[in-house]
């Protein structure tokens, strides 16, 4: 993802010769606790972790592809998300993914609990044993369909966050060390409400949205203003801009392209699929 992306900016912004790092990996690598700590590029940060924060490619995908195709991409998922309004939506809580963490499969076992309180399922399994007590794997649900719920459950930097946000649900955002670029200007109880790290007041939360409707609905309708006011492709693209242009300010070292380098050209304006081939303008227009 990281080479559309890159072609697209500098198609839009003059950047200066740089030399970095990117790390195409889900994990923060330059680590606070080890010297010495390098200027990574990479998707999420950590409070333990130095790196330098992008979009996460998932954002940046959307960011790209809405832009010359359709996508699942964060304005599509607004809008499907608009088929289920609010007071028709089911007052649980919802998940569906893999076991990237134990949380996850916590999430899982109060599901079975509590059916009426909690849909969540796992749709594959990599890091964990699978037990009777989390009950068989389910098949993947299009993200759409995730706001027939009222509550969207979300963990650590789970990338899907900005998803979740845009489909006017509140989004149950668990405490955590990682973190996306967008997170410090997210407002707890405003734009998501906020779980403890163990889940461990997950049903209290619950019970206050249950109780707080109208105000469960607000949360829900402020984290969607914020995707469409602060995550679109122009915001994307002028962060990742910003970046750059003080990235290069901080290098001091000169940038020397090896012949070991592989040279990504910018599409050509065949790959252009407009059919237009005249000055001729439309009446409305």
């Amino acid at each position: 993802m990281s080479d559309p992306l890159l072609l697209s900016l500098l198609r839009k912004f003059r950047a200066p010769d740089l030399d970095f790092i990117l790390n195409l990996g889900d994990w923060p690598l330059s680590r606070l606790d080890r010297l010495p700590h390098l200027p990574i590029l990479s998707w999420c940060g950590s409070r333990h972790t130095s790196d330098i924060v992008l979009p996460t490619y998932e954002l940046t995908e959307a960011t790209v592809s809405m832009m010359d195709r359709i996508y699942n991409d964060l304005m599509r998922t607004a809008h499907d998300s608009m088929r289920y309004r609010w007071p028709n939506r089911l007052s649980r809580a919802f998940f569906r993914g893999r076991d990237s963490n134990k949380r996850r499969l916590e999430l899982v076992q109060l599901s079975m609990a509590k059916p009426d309180l909690v849909d969540a399922r796992l749709t594959n399994m990599f890091f964990f044993q699978h037990e009777k007590s989390l009950g068989d794997i389910v098949k993947h649900v299009p993200l759409g369909d995730f706001f027939k719920y009222k509550y969207q459950t979300g963990t650590v930097a789970a990338y899907r966050l900005p998803f979740l946000l845009a489909g006017g649900s509140p989004v149950l955002k668990q405490d955590s060390d990682y973190y996306e670029h967008f997170y410090r200007d997210l407002e707890p109880m405003k734009h998501y409400v906020p779980l403890r790290e163990d889940l461990g007041d997950l049903e209290e939360r619950l019970a206050w949205l249950r109780a707080h409707d109208s105000q469960a609905e607000k949360i829900g309708e402020s984290g969607r203003q914020f995707v469409l006011n602060r995550l679109m492709p122009e915001q994307v693209l002028c962060y990742l801009g910003q970046v750059l242009e003080r990235y290069g300010q901080l290098l001091r070292s000169p940038v020397a392209v090896s012949q070991s380098y592989e040279h990504i050209k910018q599409p050509s304006d065949s790959n252009c699929r407009c059919d237009w081939t005249g000055p001729g303008v439309r009446d409305e227009l």
